[in-house]
């Protein structure tokens, strides 16, 4: 019975740390990850994603009509001039058939990178509050929030980071506090245990 209790609570813990690690490793991926996101000033950084919509120059009935474009700053301006009909704003209707689009080209994201895409977050008339997501060579996560009009954008918050070494860093954070709560738990046993024993003494 000793042996079957023991066999027991080693599956427990082996399957308390084959589900809880994981889960805390995303945990400490995403407060870092937020850690990450930065107000944006008065200069744009060179390297803020926005989404621009262009017309398909000759659309088919029954097929998309928009084509969604996600452009650095550092390159709007000679976009904007080769796409006169461009629009920052997202049409009704579209986000998902334009957001299946980005995906296509940019295909499956590696885990720690962002998606190619962008989230409408709200509308008003004449204006759109956007957060697009876009990533370089597989590795450097980049997102952009901002609010936008036919006119312009107003860049709101900027998030970058090499995503490799951010789940790295949390790997190595996990391990520690998982490390840390272990010894813990050790010592309360210990304590515990001496308690027992100098009573039984007594």
């Amino acid at each position: 019975m000793s042996n079957l209790r023991k066999s027991i609570r080693f599956l427990l813990w082996t399957t308390a740390l084959l589900v809880l690690f994981p889960v805390s490793c995303s945990v400490v991926f995403k407060s870092l990850e937020l850690r990450m996101k930065q107000e944006v000033g008065a200069e744009i950084p060179l390297g803020f994603p926005i989404l621009v919509i262009t017309p398909v120059a000759t659309p088919v009935e029954g097929e998309q009509r928009y084509d969604a474009h996600i452009v650095y700053q550092a390159n709007i301006d000679d976009f904007l001039e080769s796409h006169r009909e461009s629009s920052y704003l997202v049409p009704a209707g579209e986000d998902e058939a334009l957001n299946q689009l980005l995906r296509r080209r940019k295909g499956a994201p590696a885990p720690w990178r962002a998606r190619e895409s962008f989230q409408v977050e709200s509308r008003s008339v004449g204006s759109q509050s956007l957060r697009v997501e876009t990533s370089v060579n597989d590795d450097r996560v980049i997102r952009g929030w901002y609010v936008a009009t036919e006119n312009g954008i107003v860049p709101t918050h900027h998030q970058a980071y090499f995503g490799p070494g951010l789940l790295a860093g949390a790997s190595v954070i996990t391990v520690v506090l998982w490390a840390i709560a272990s010894m813990l738990y050790g010592t309360t046993r210990i304590i515990r245990w001496w308690l027992r024993r100098r009573r039984s003494v007594e």
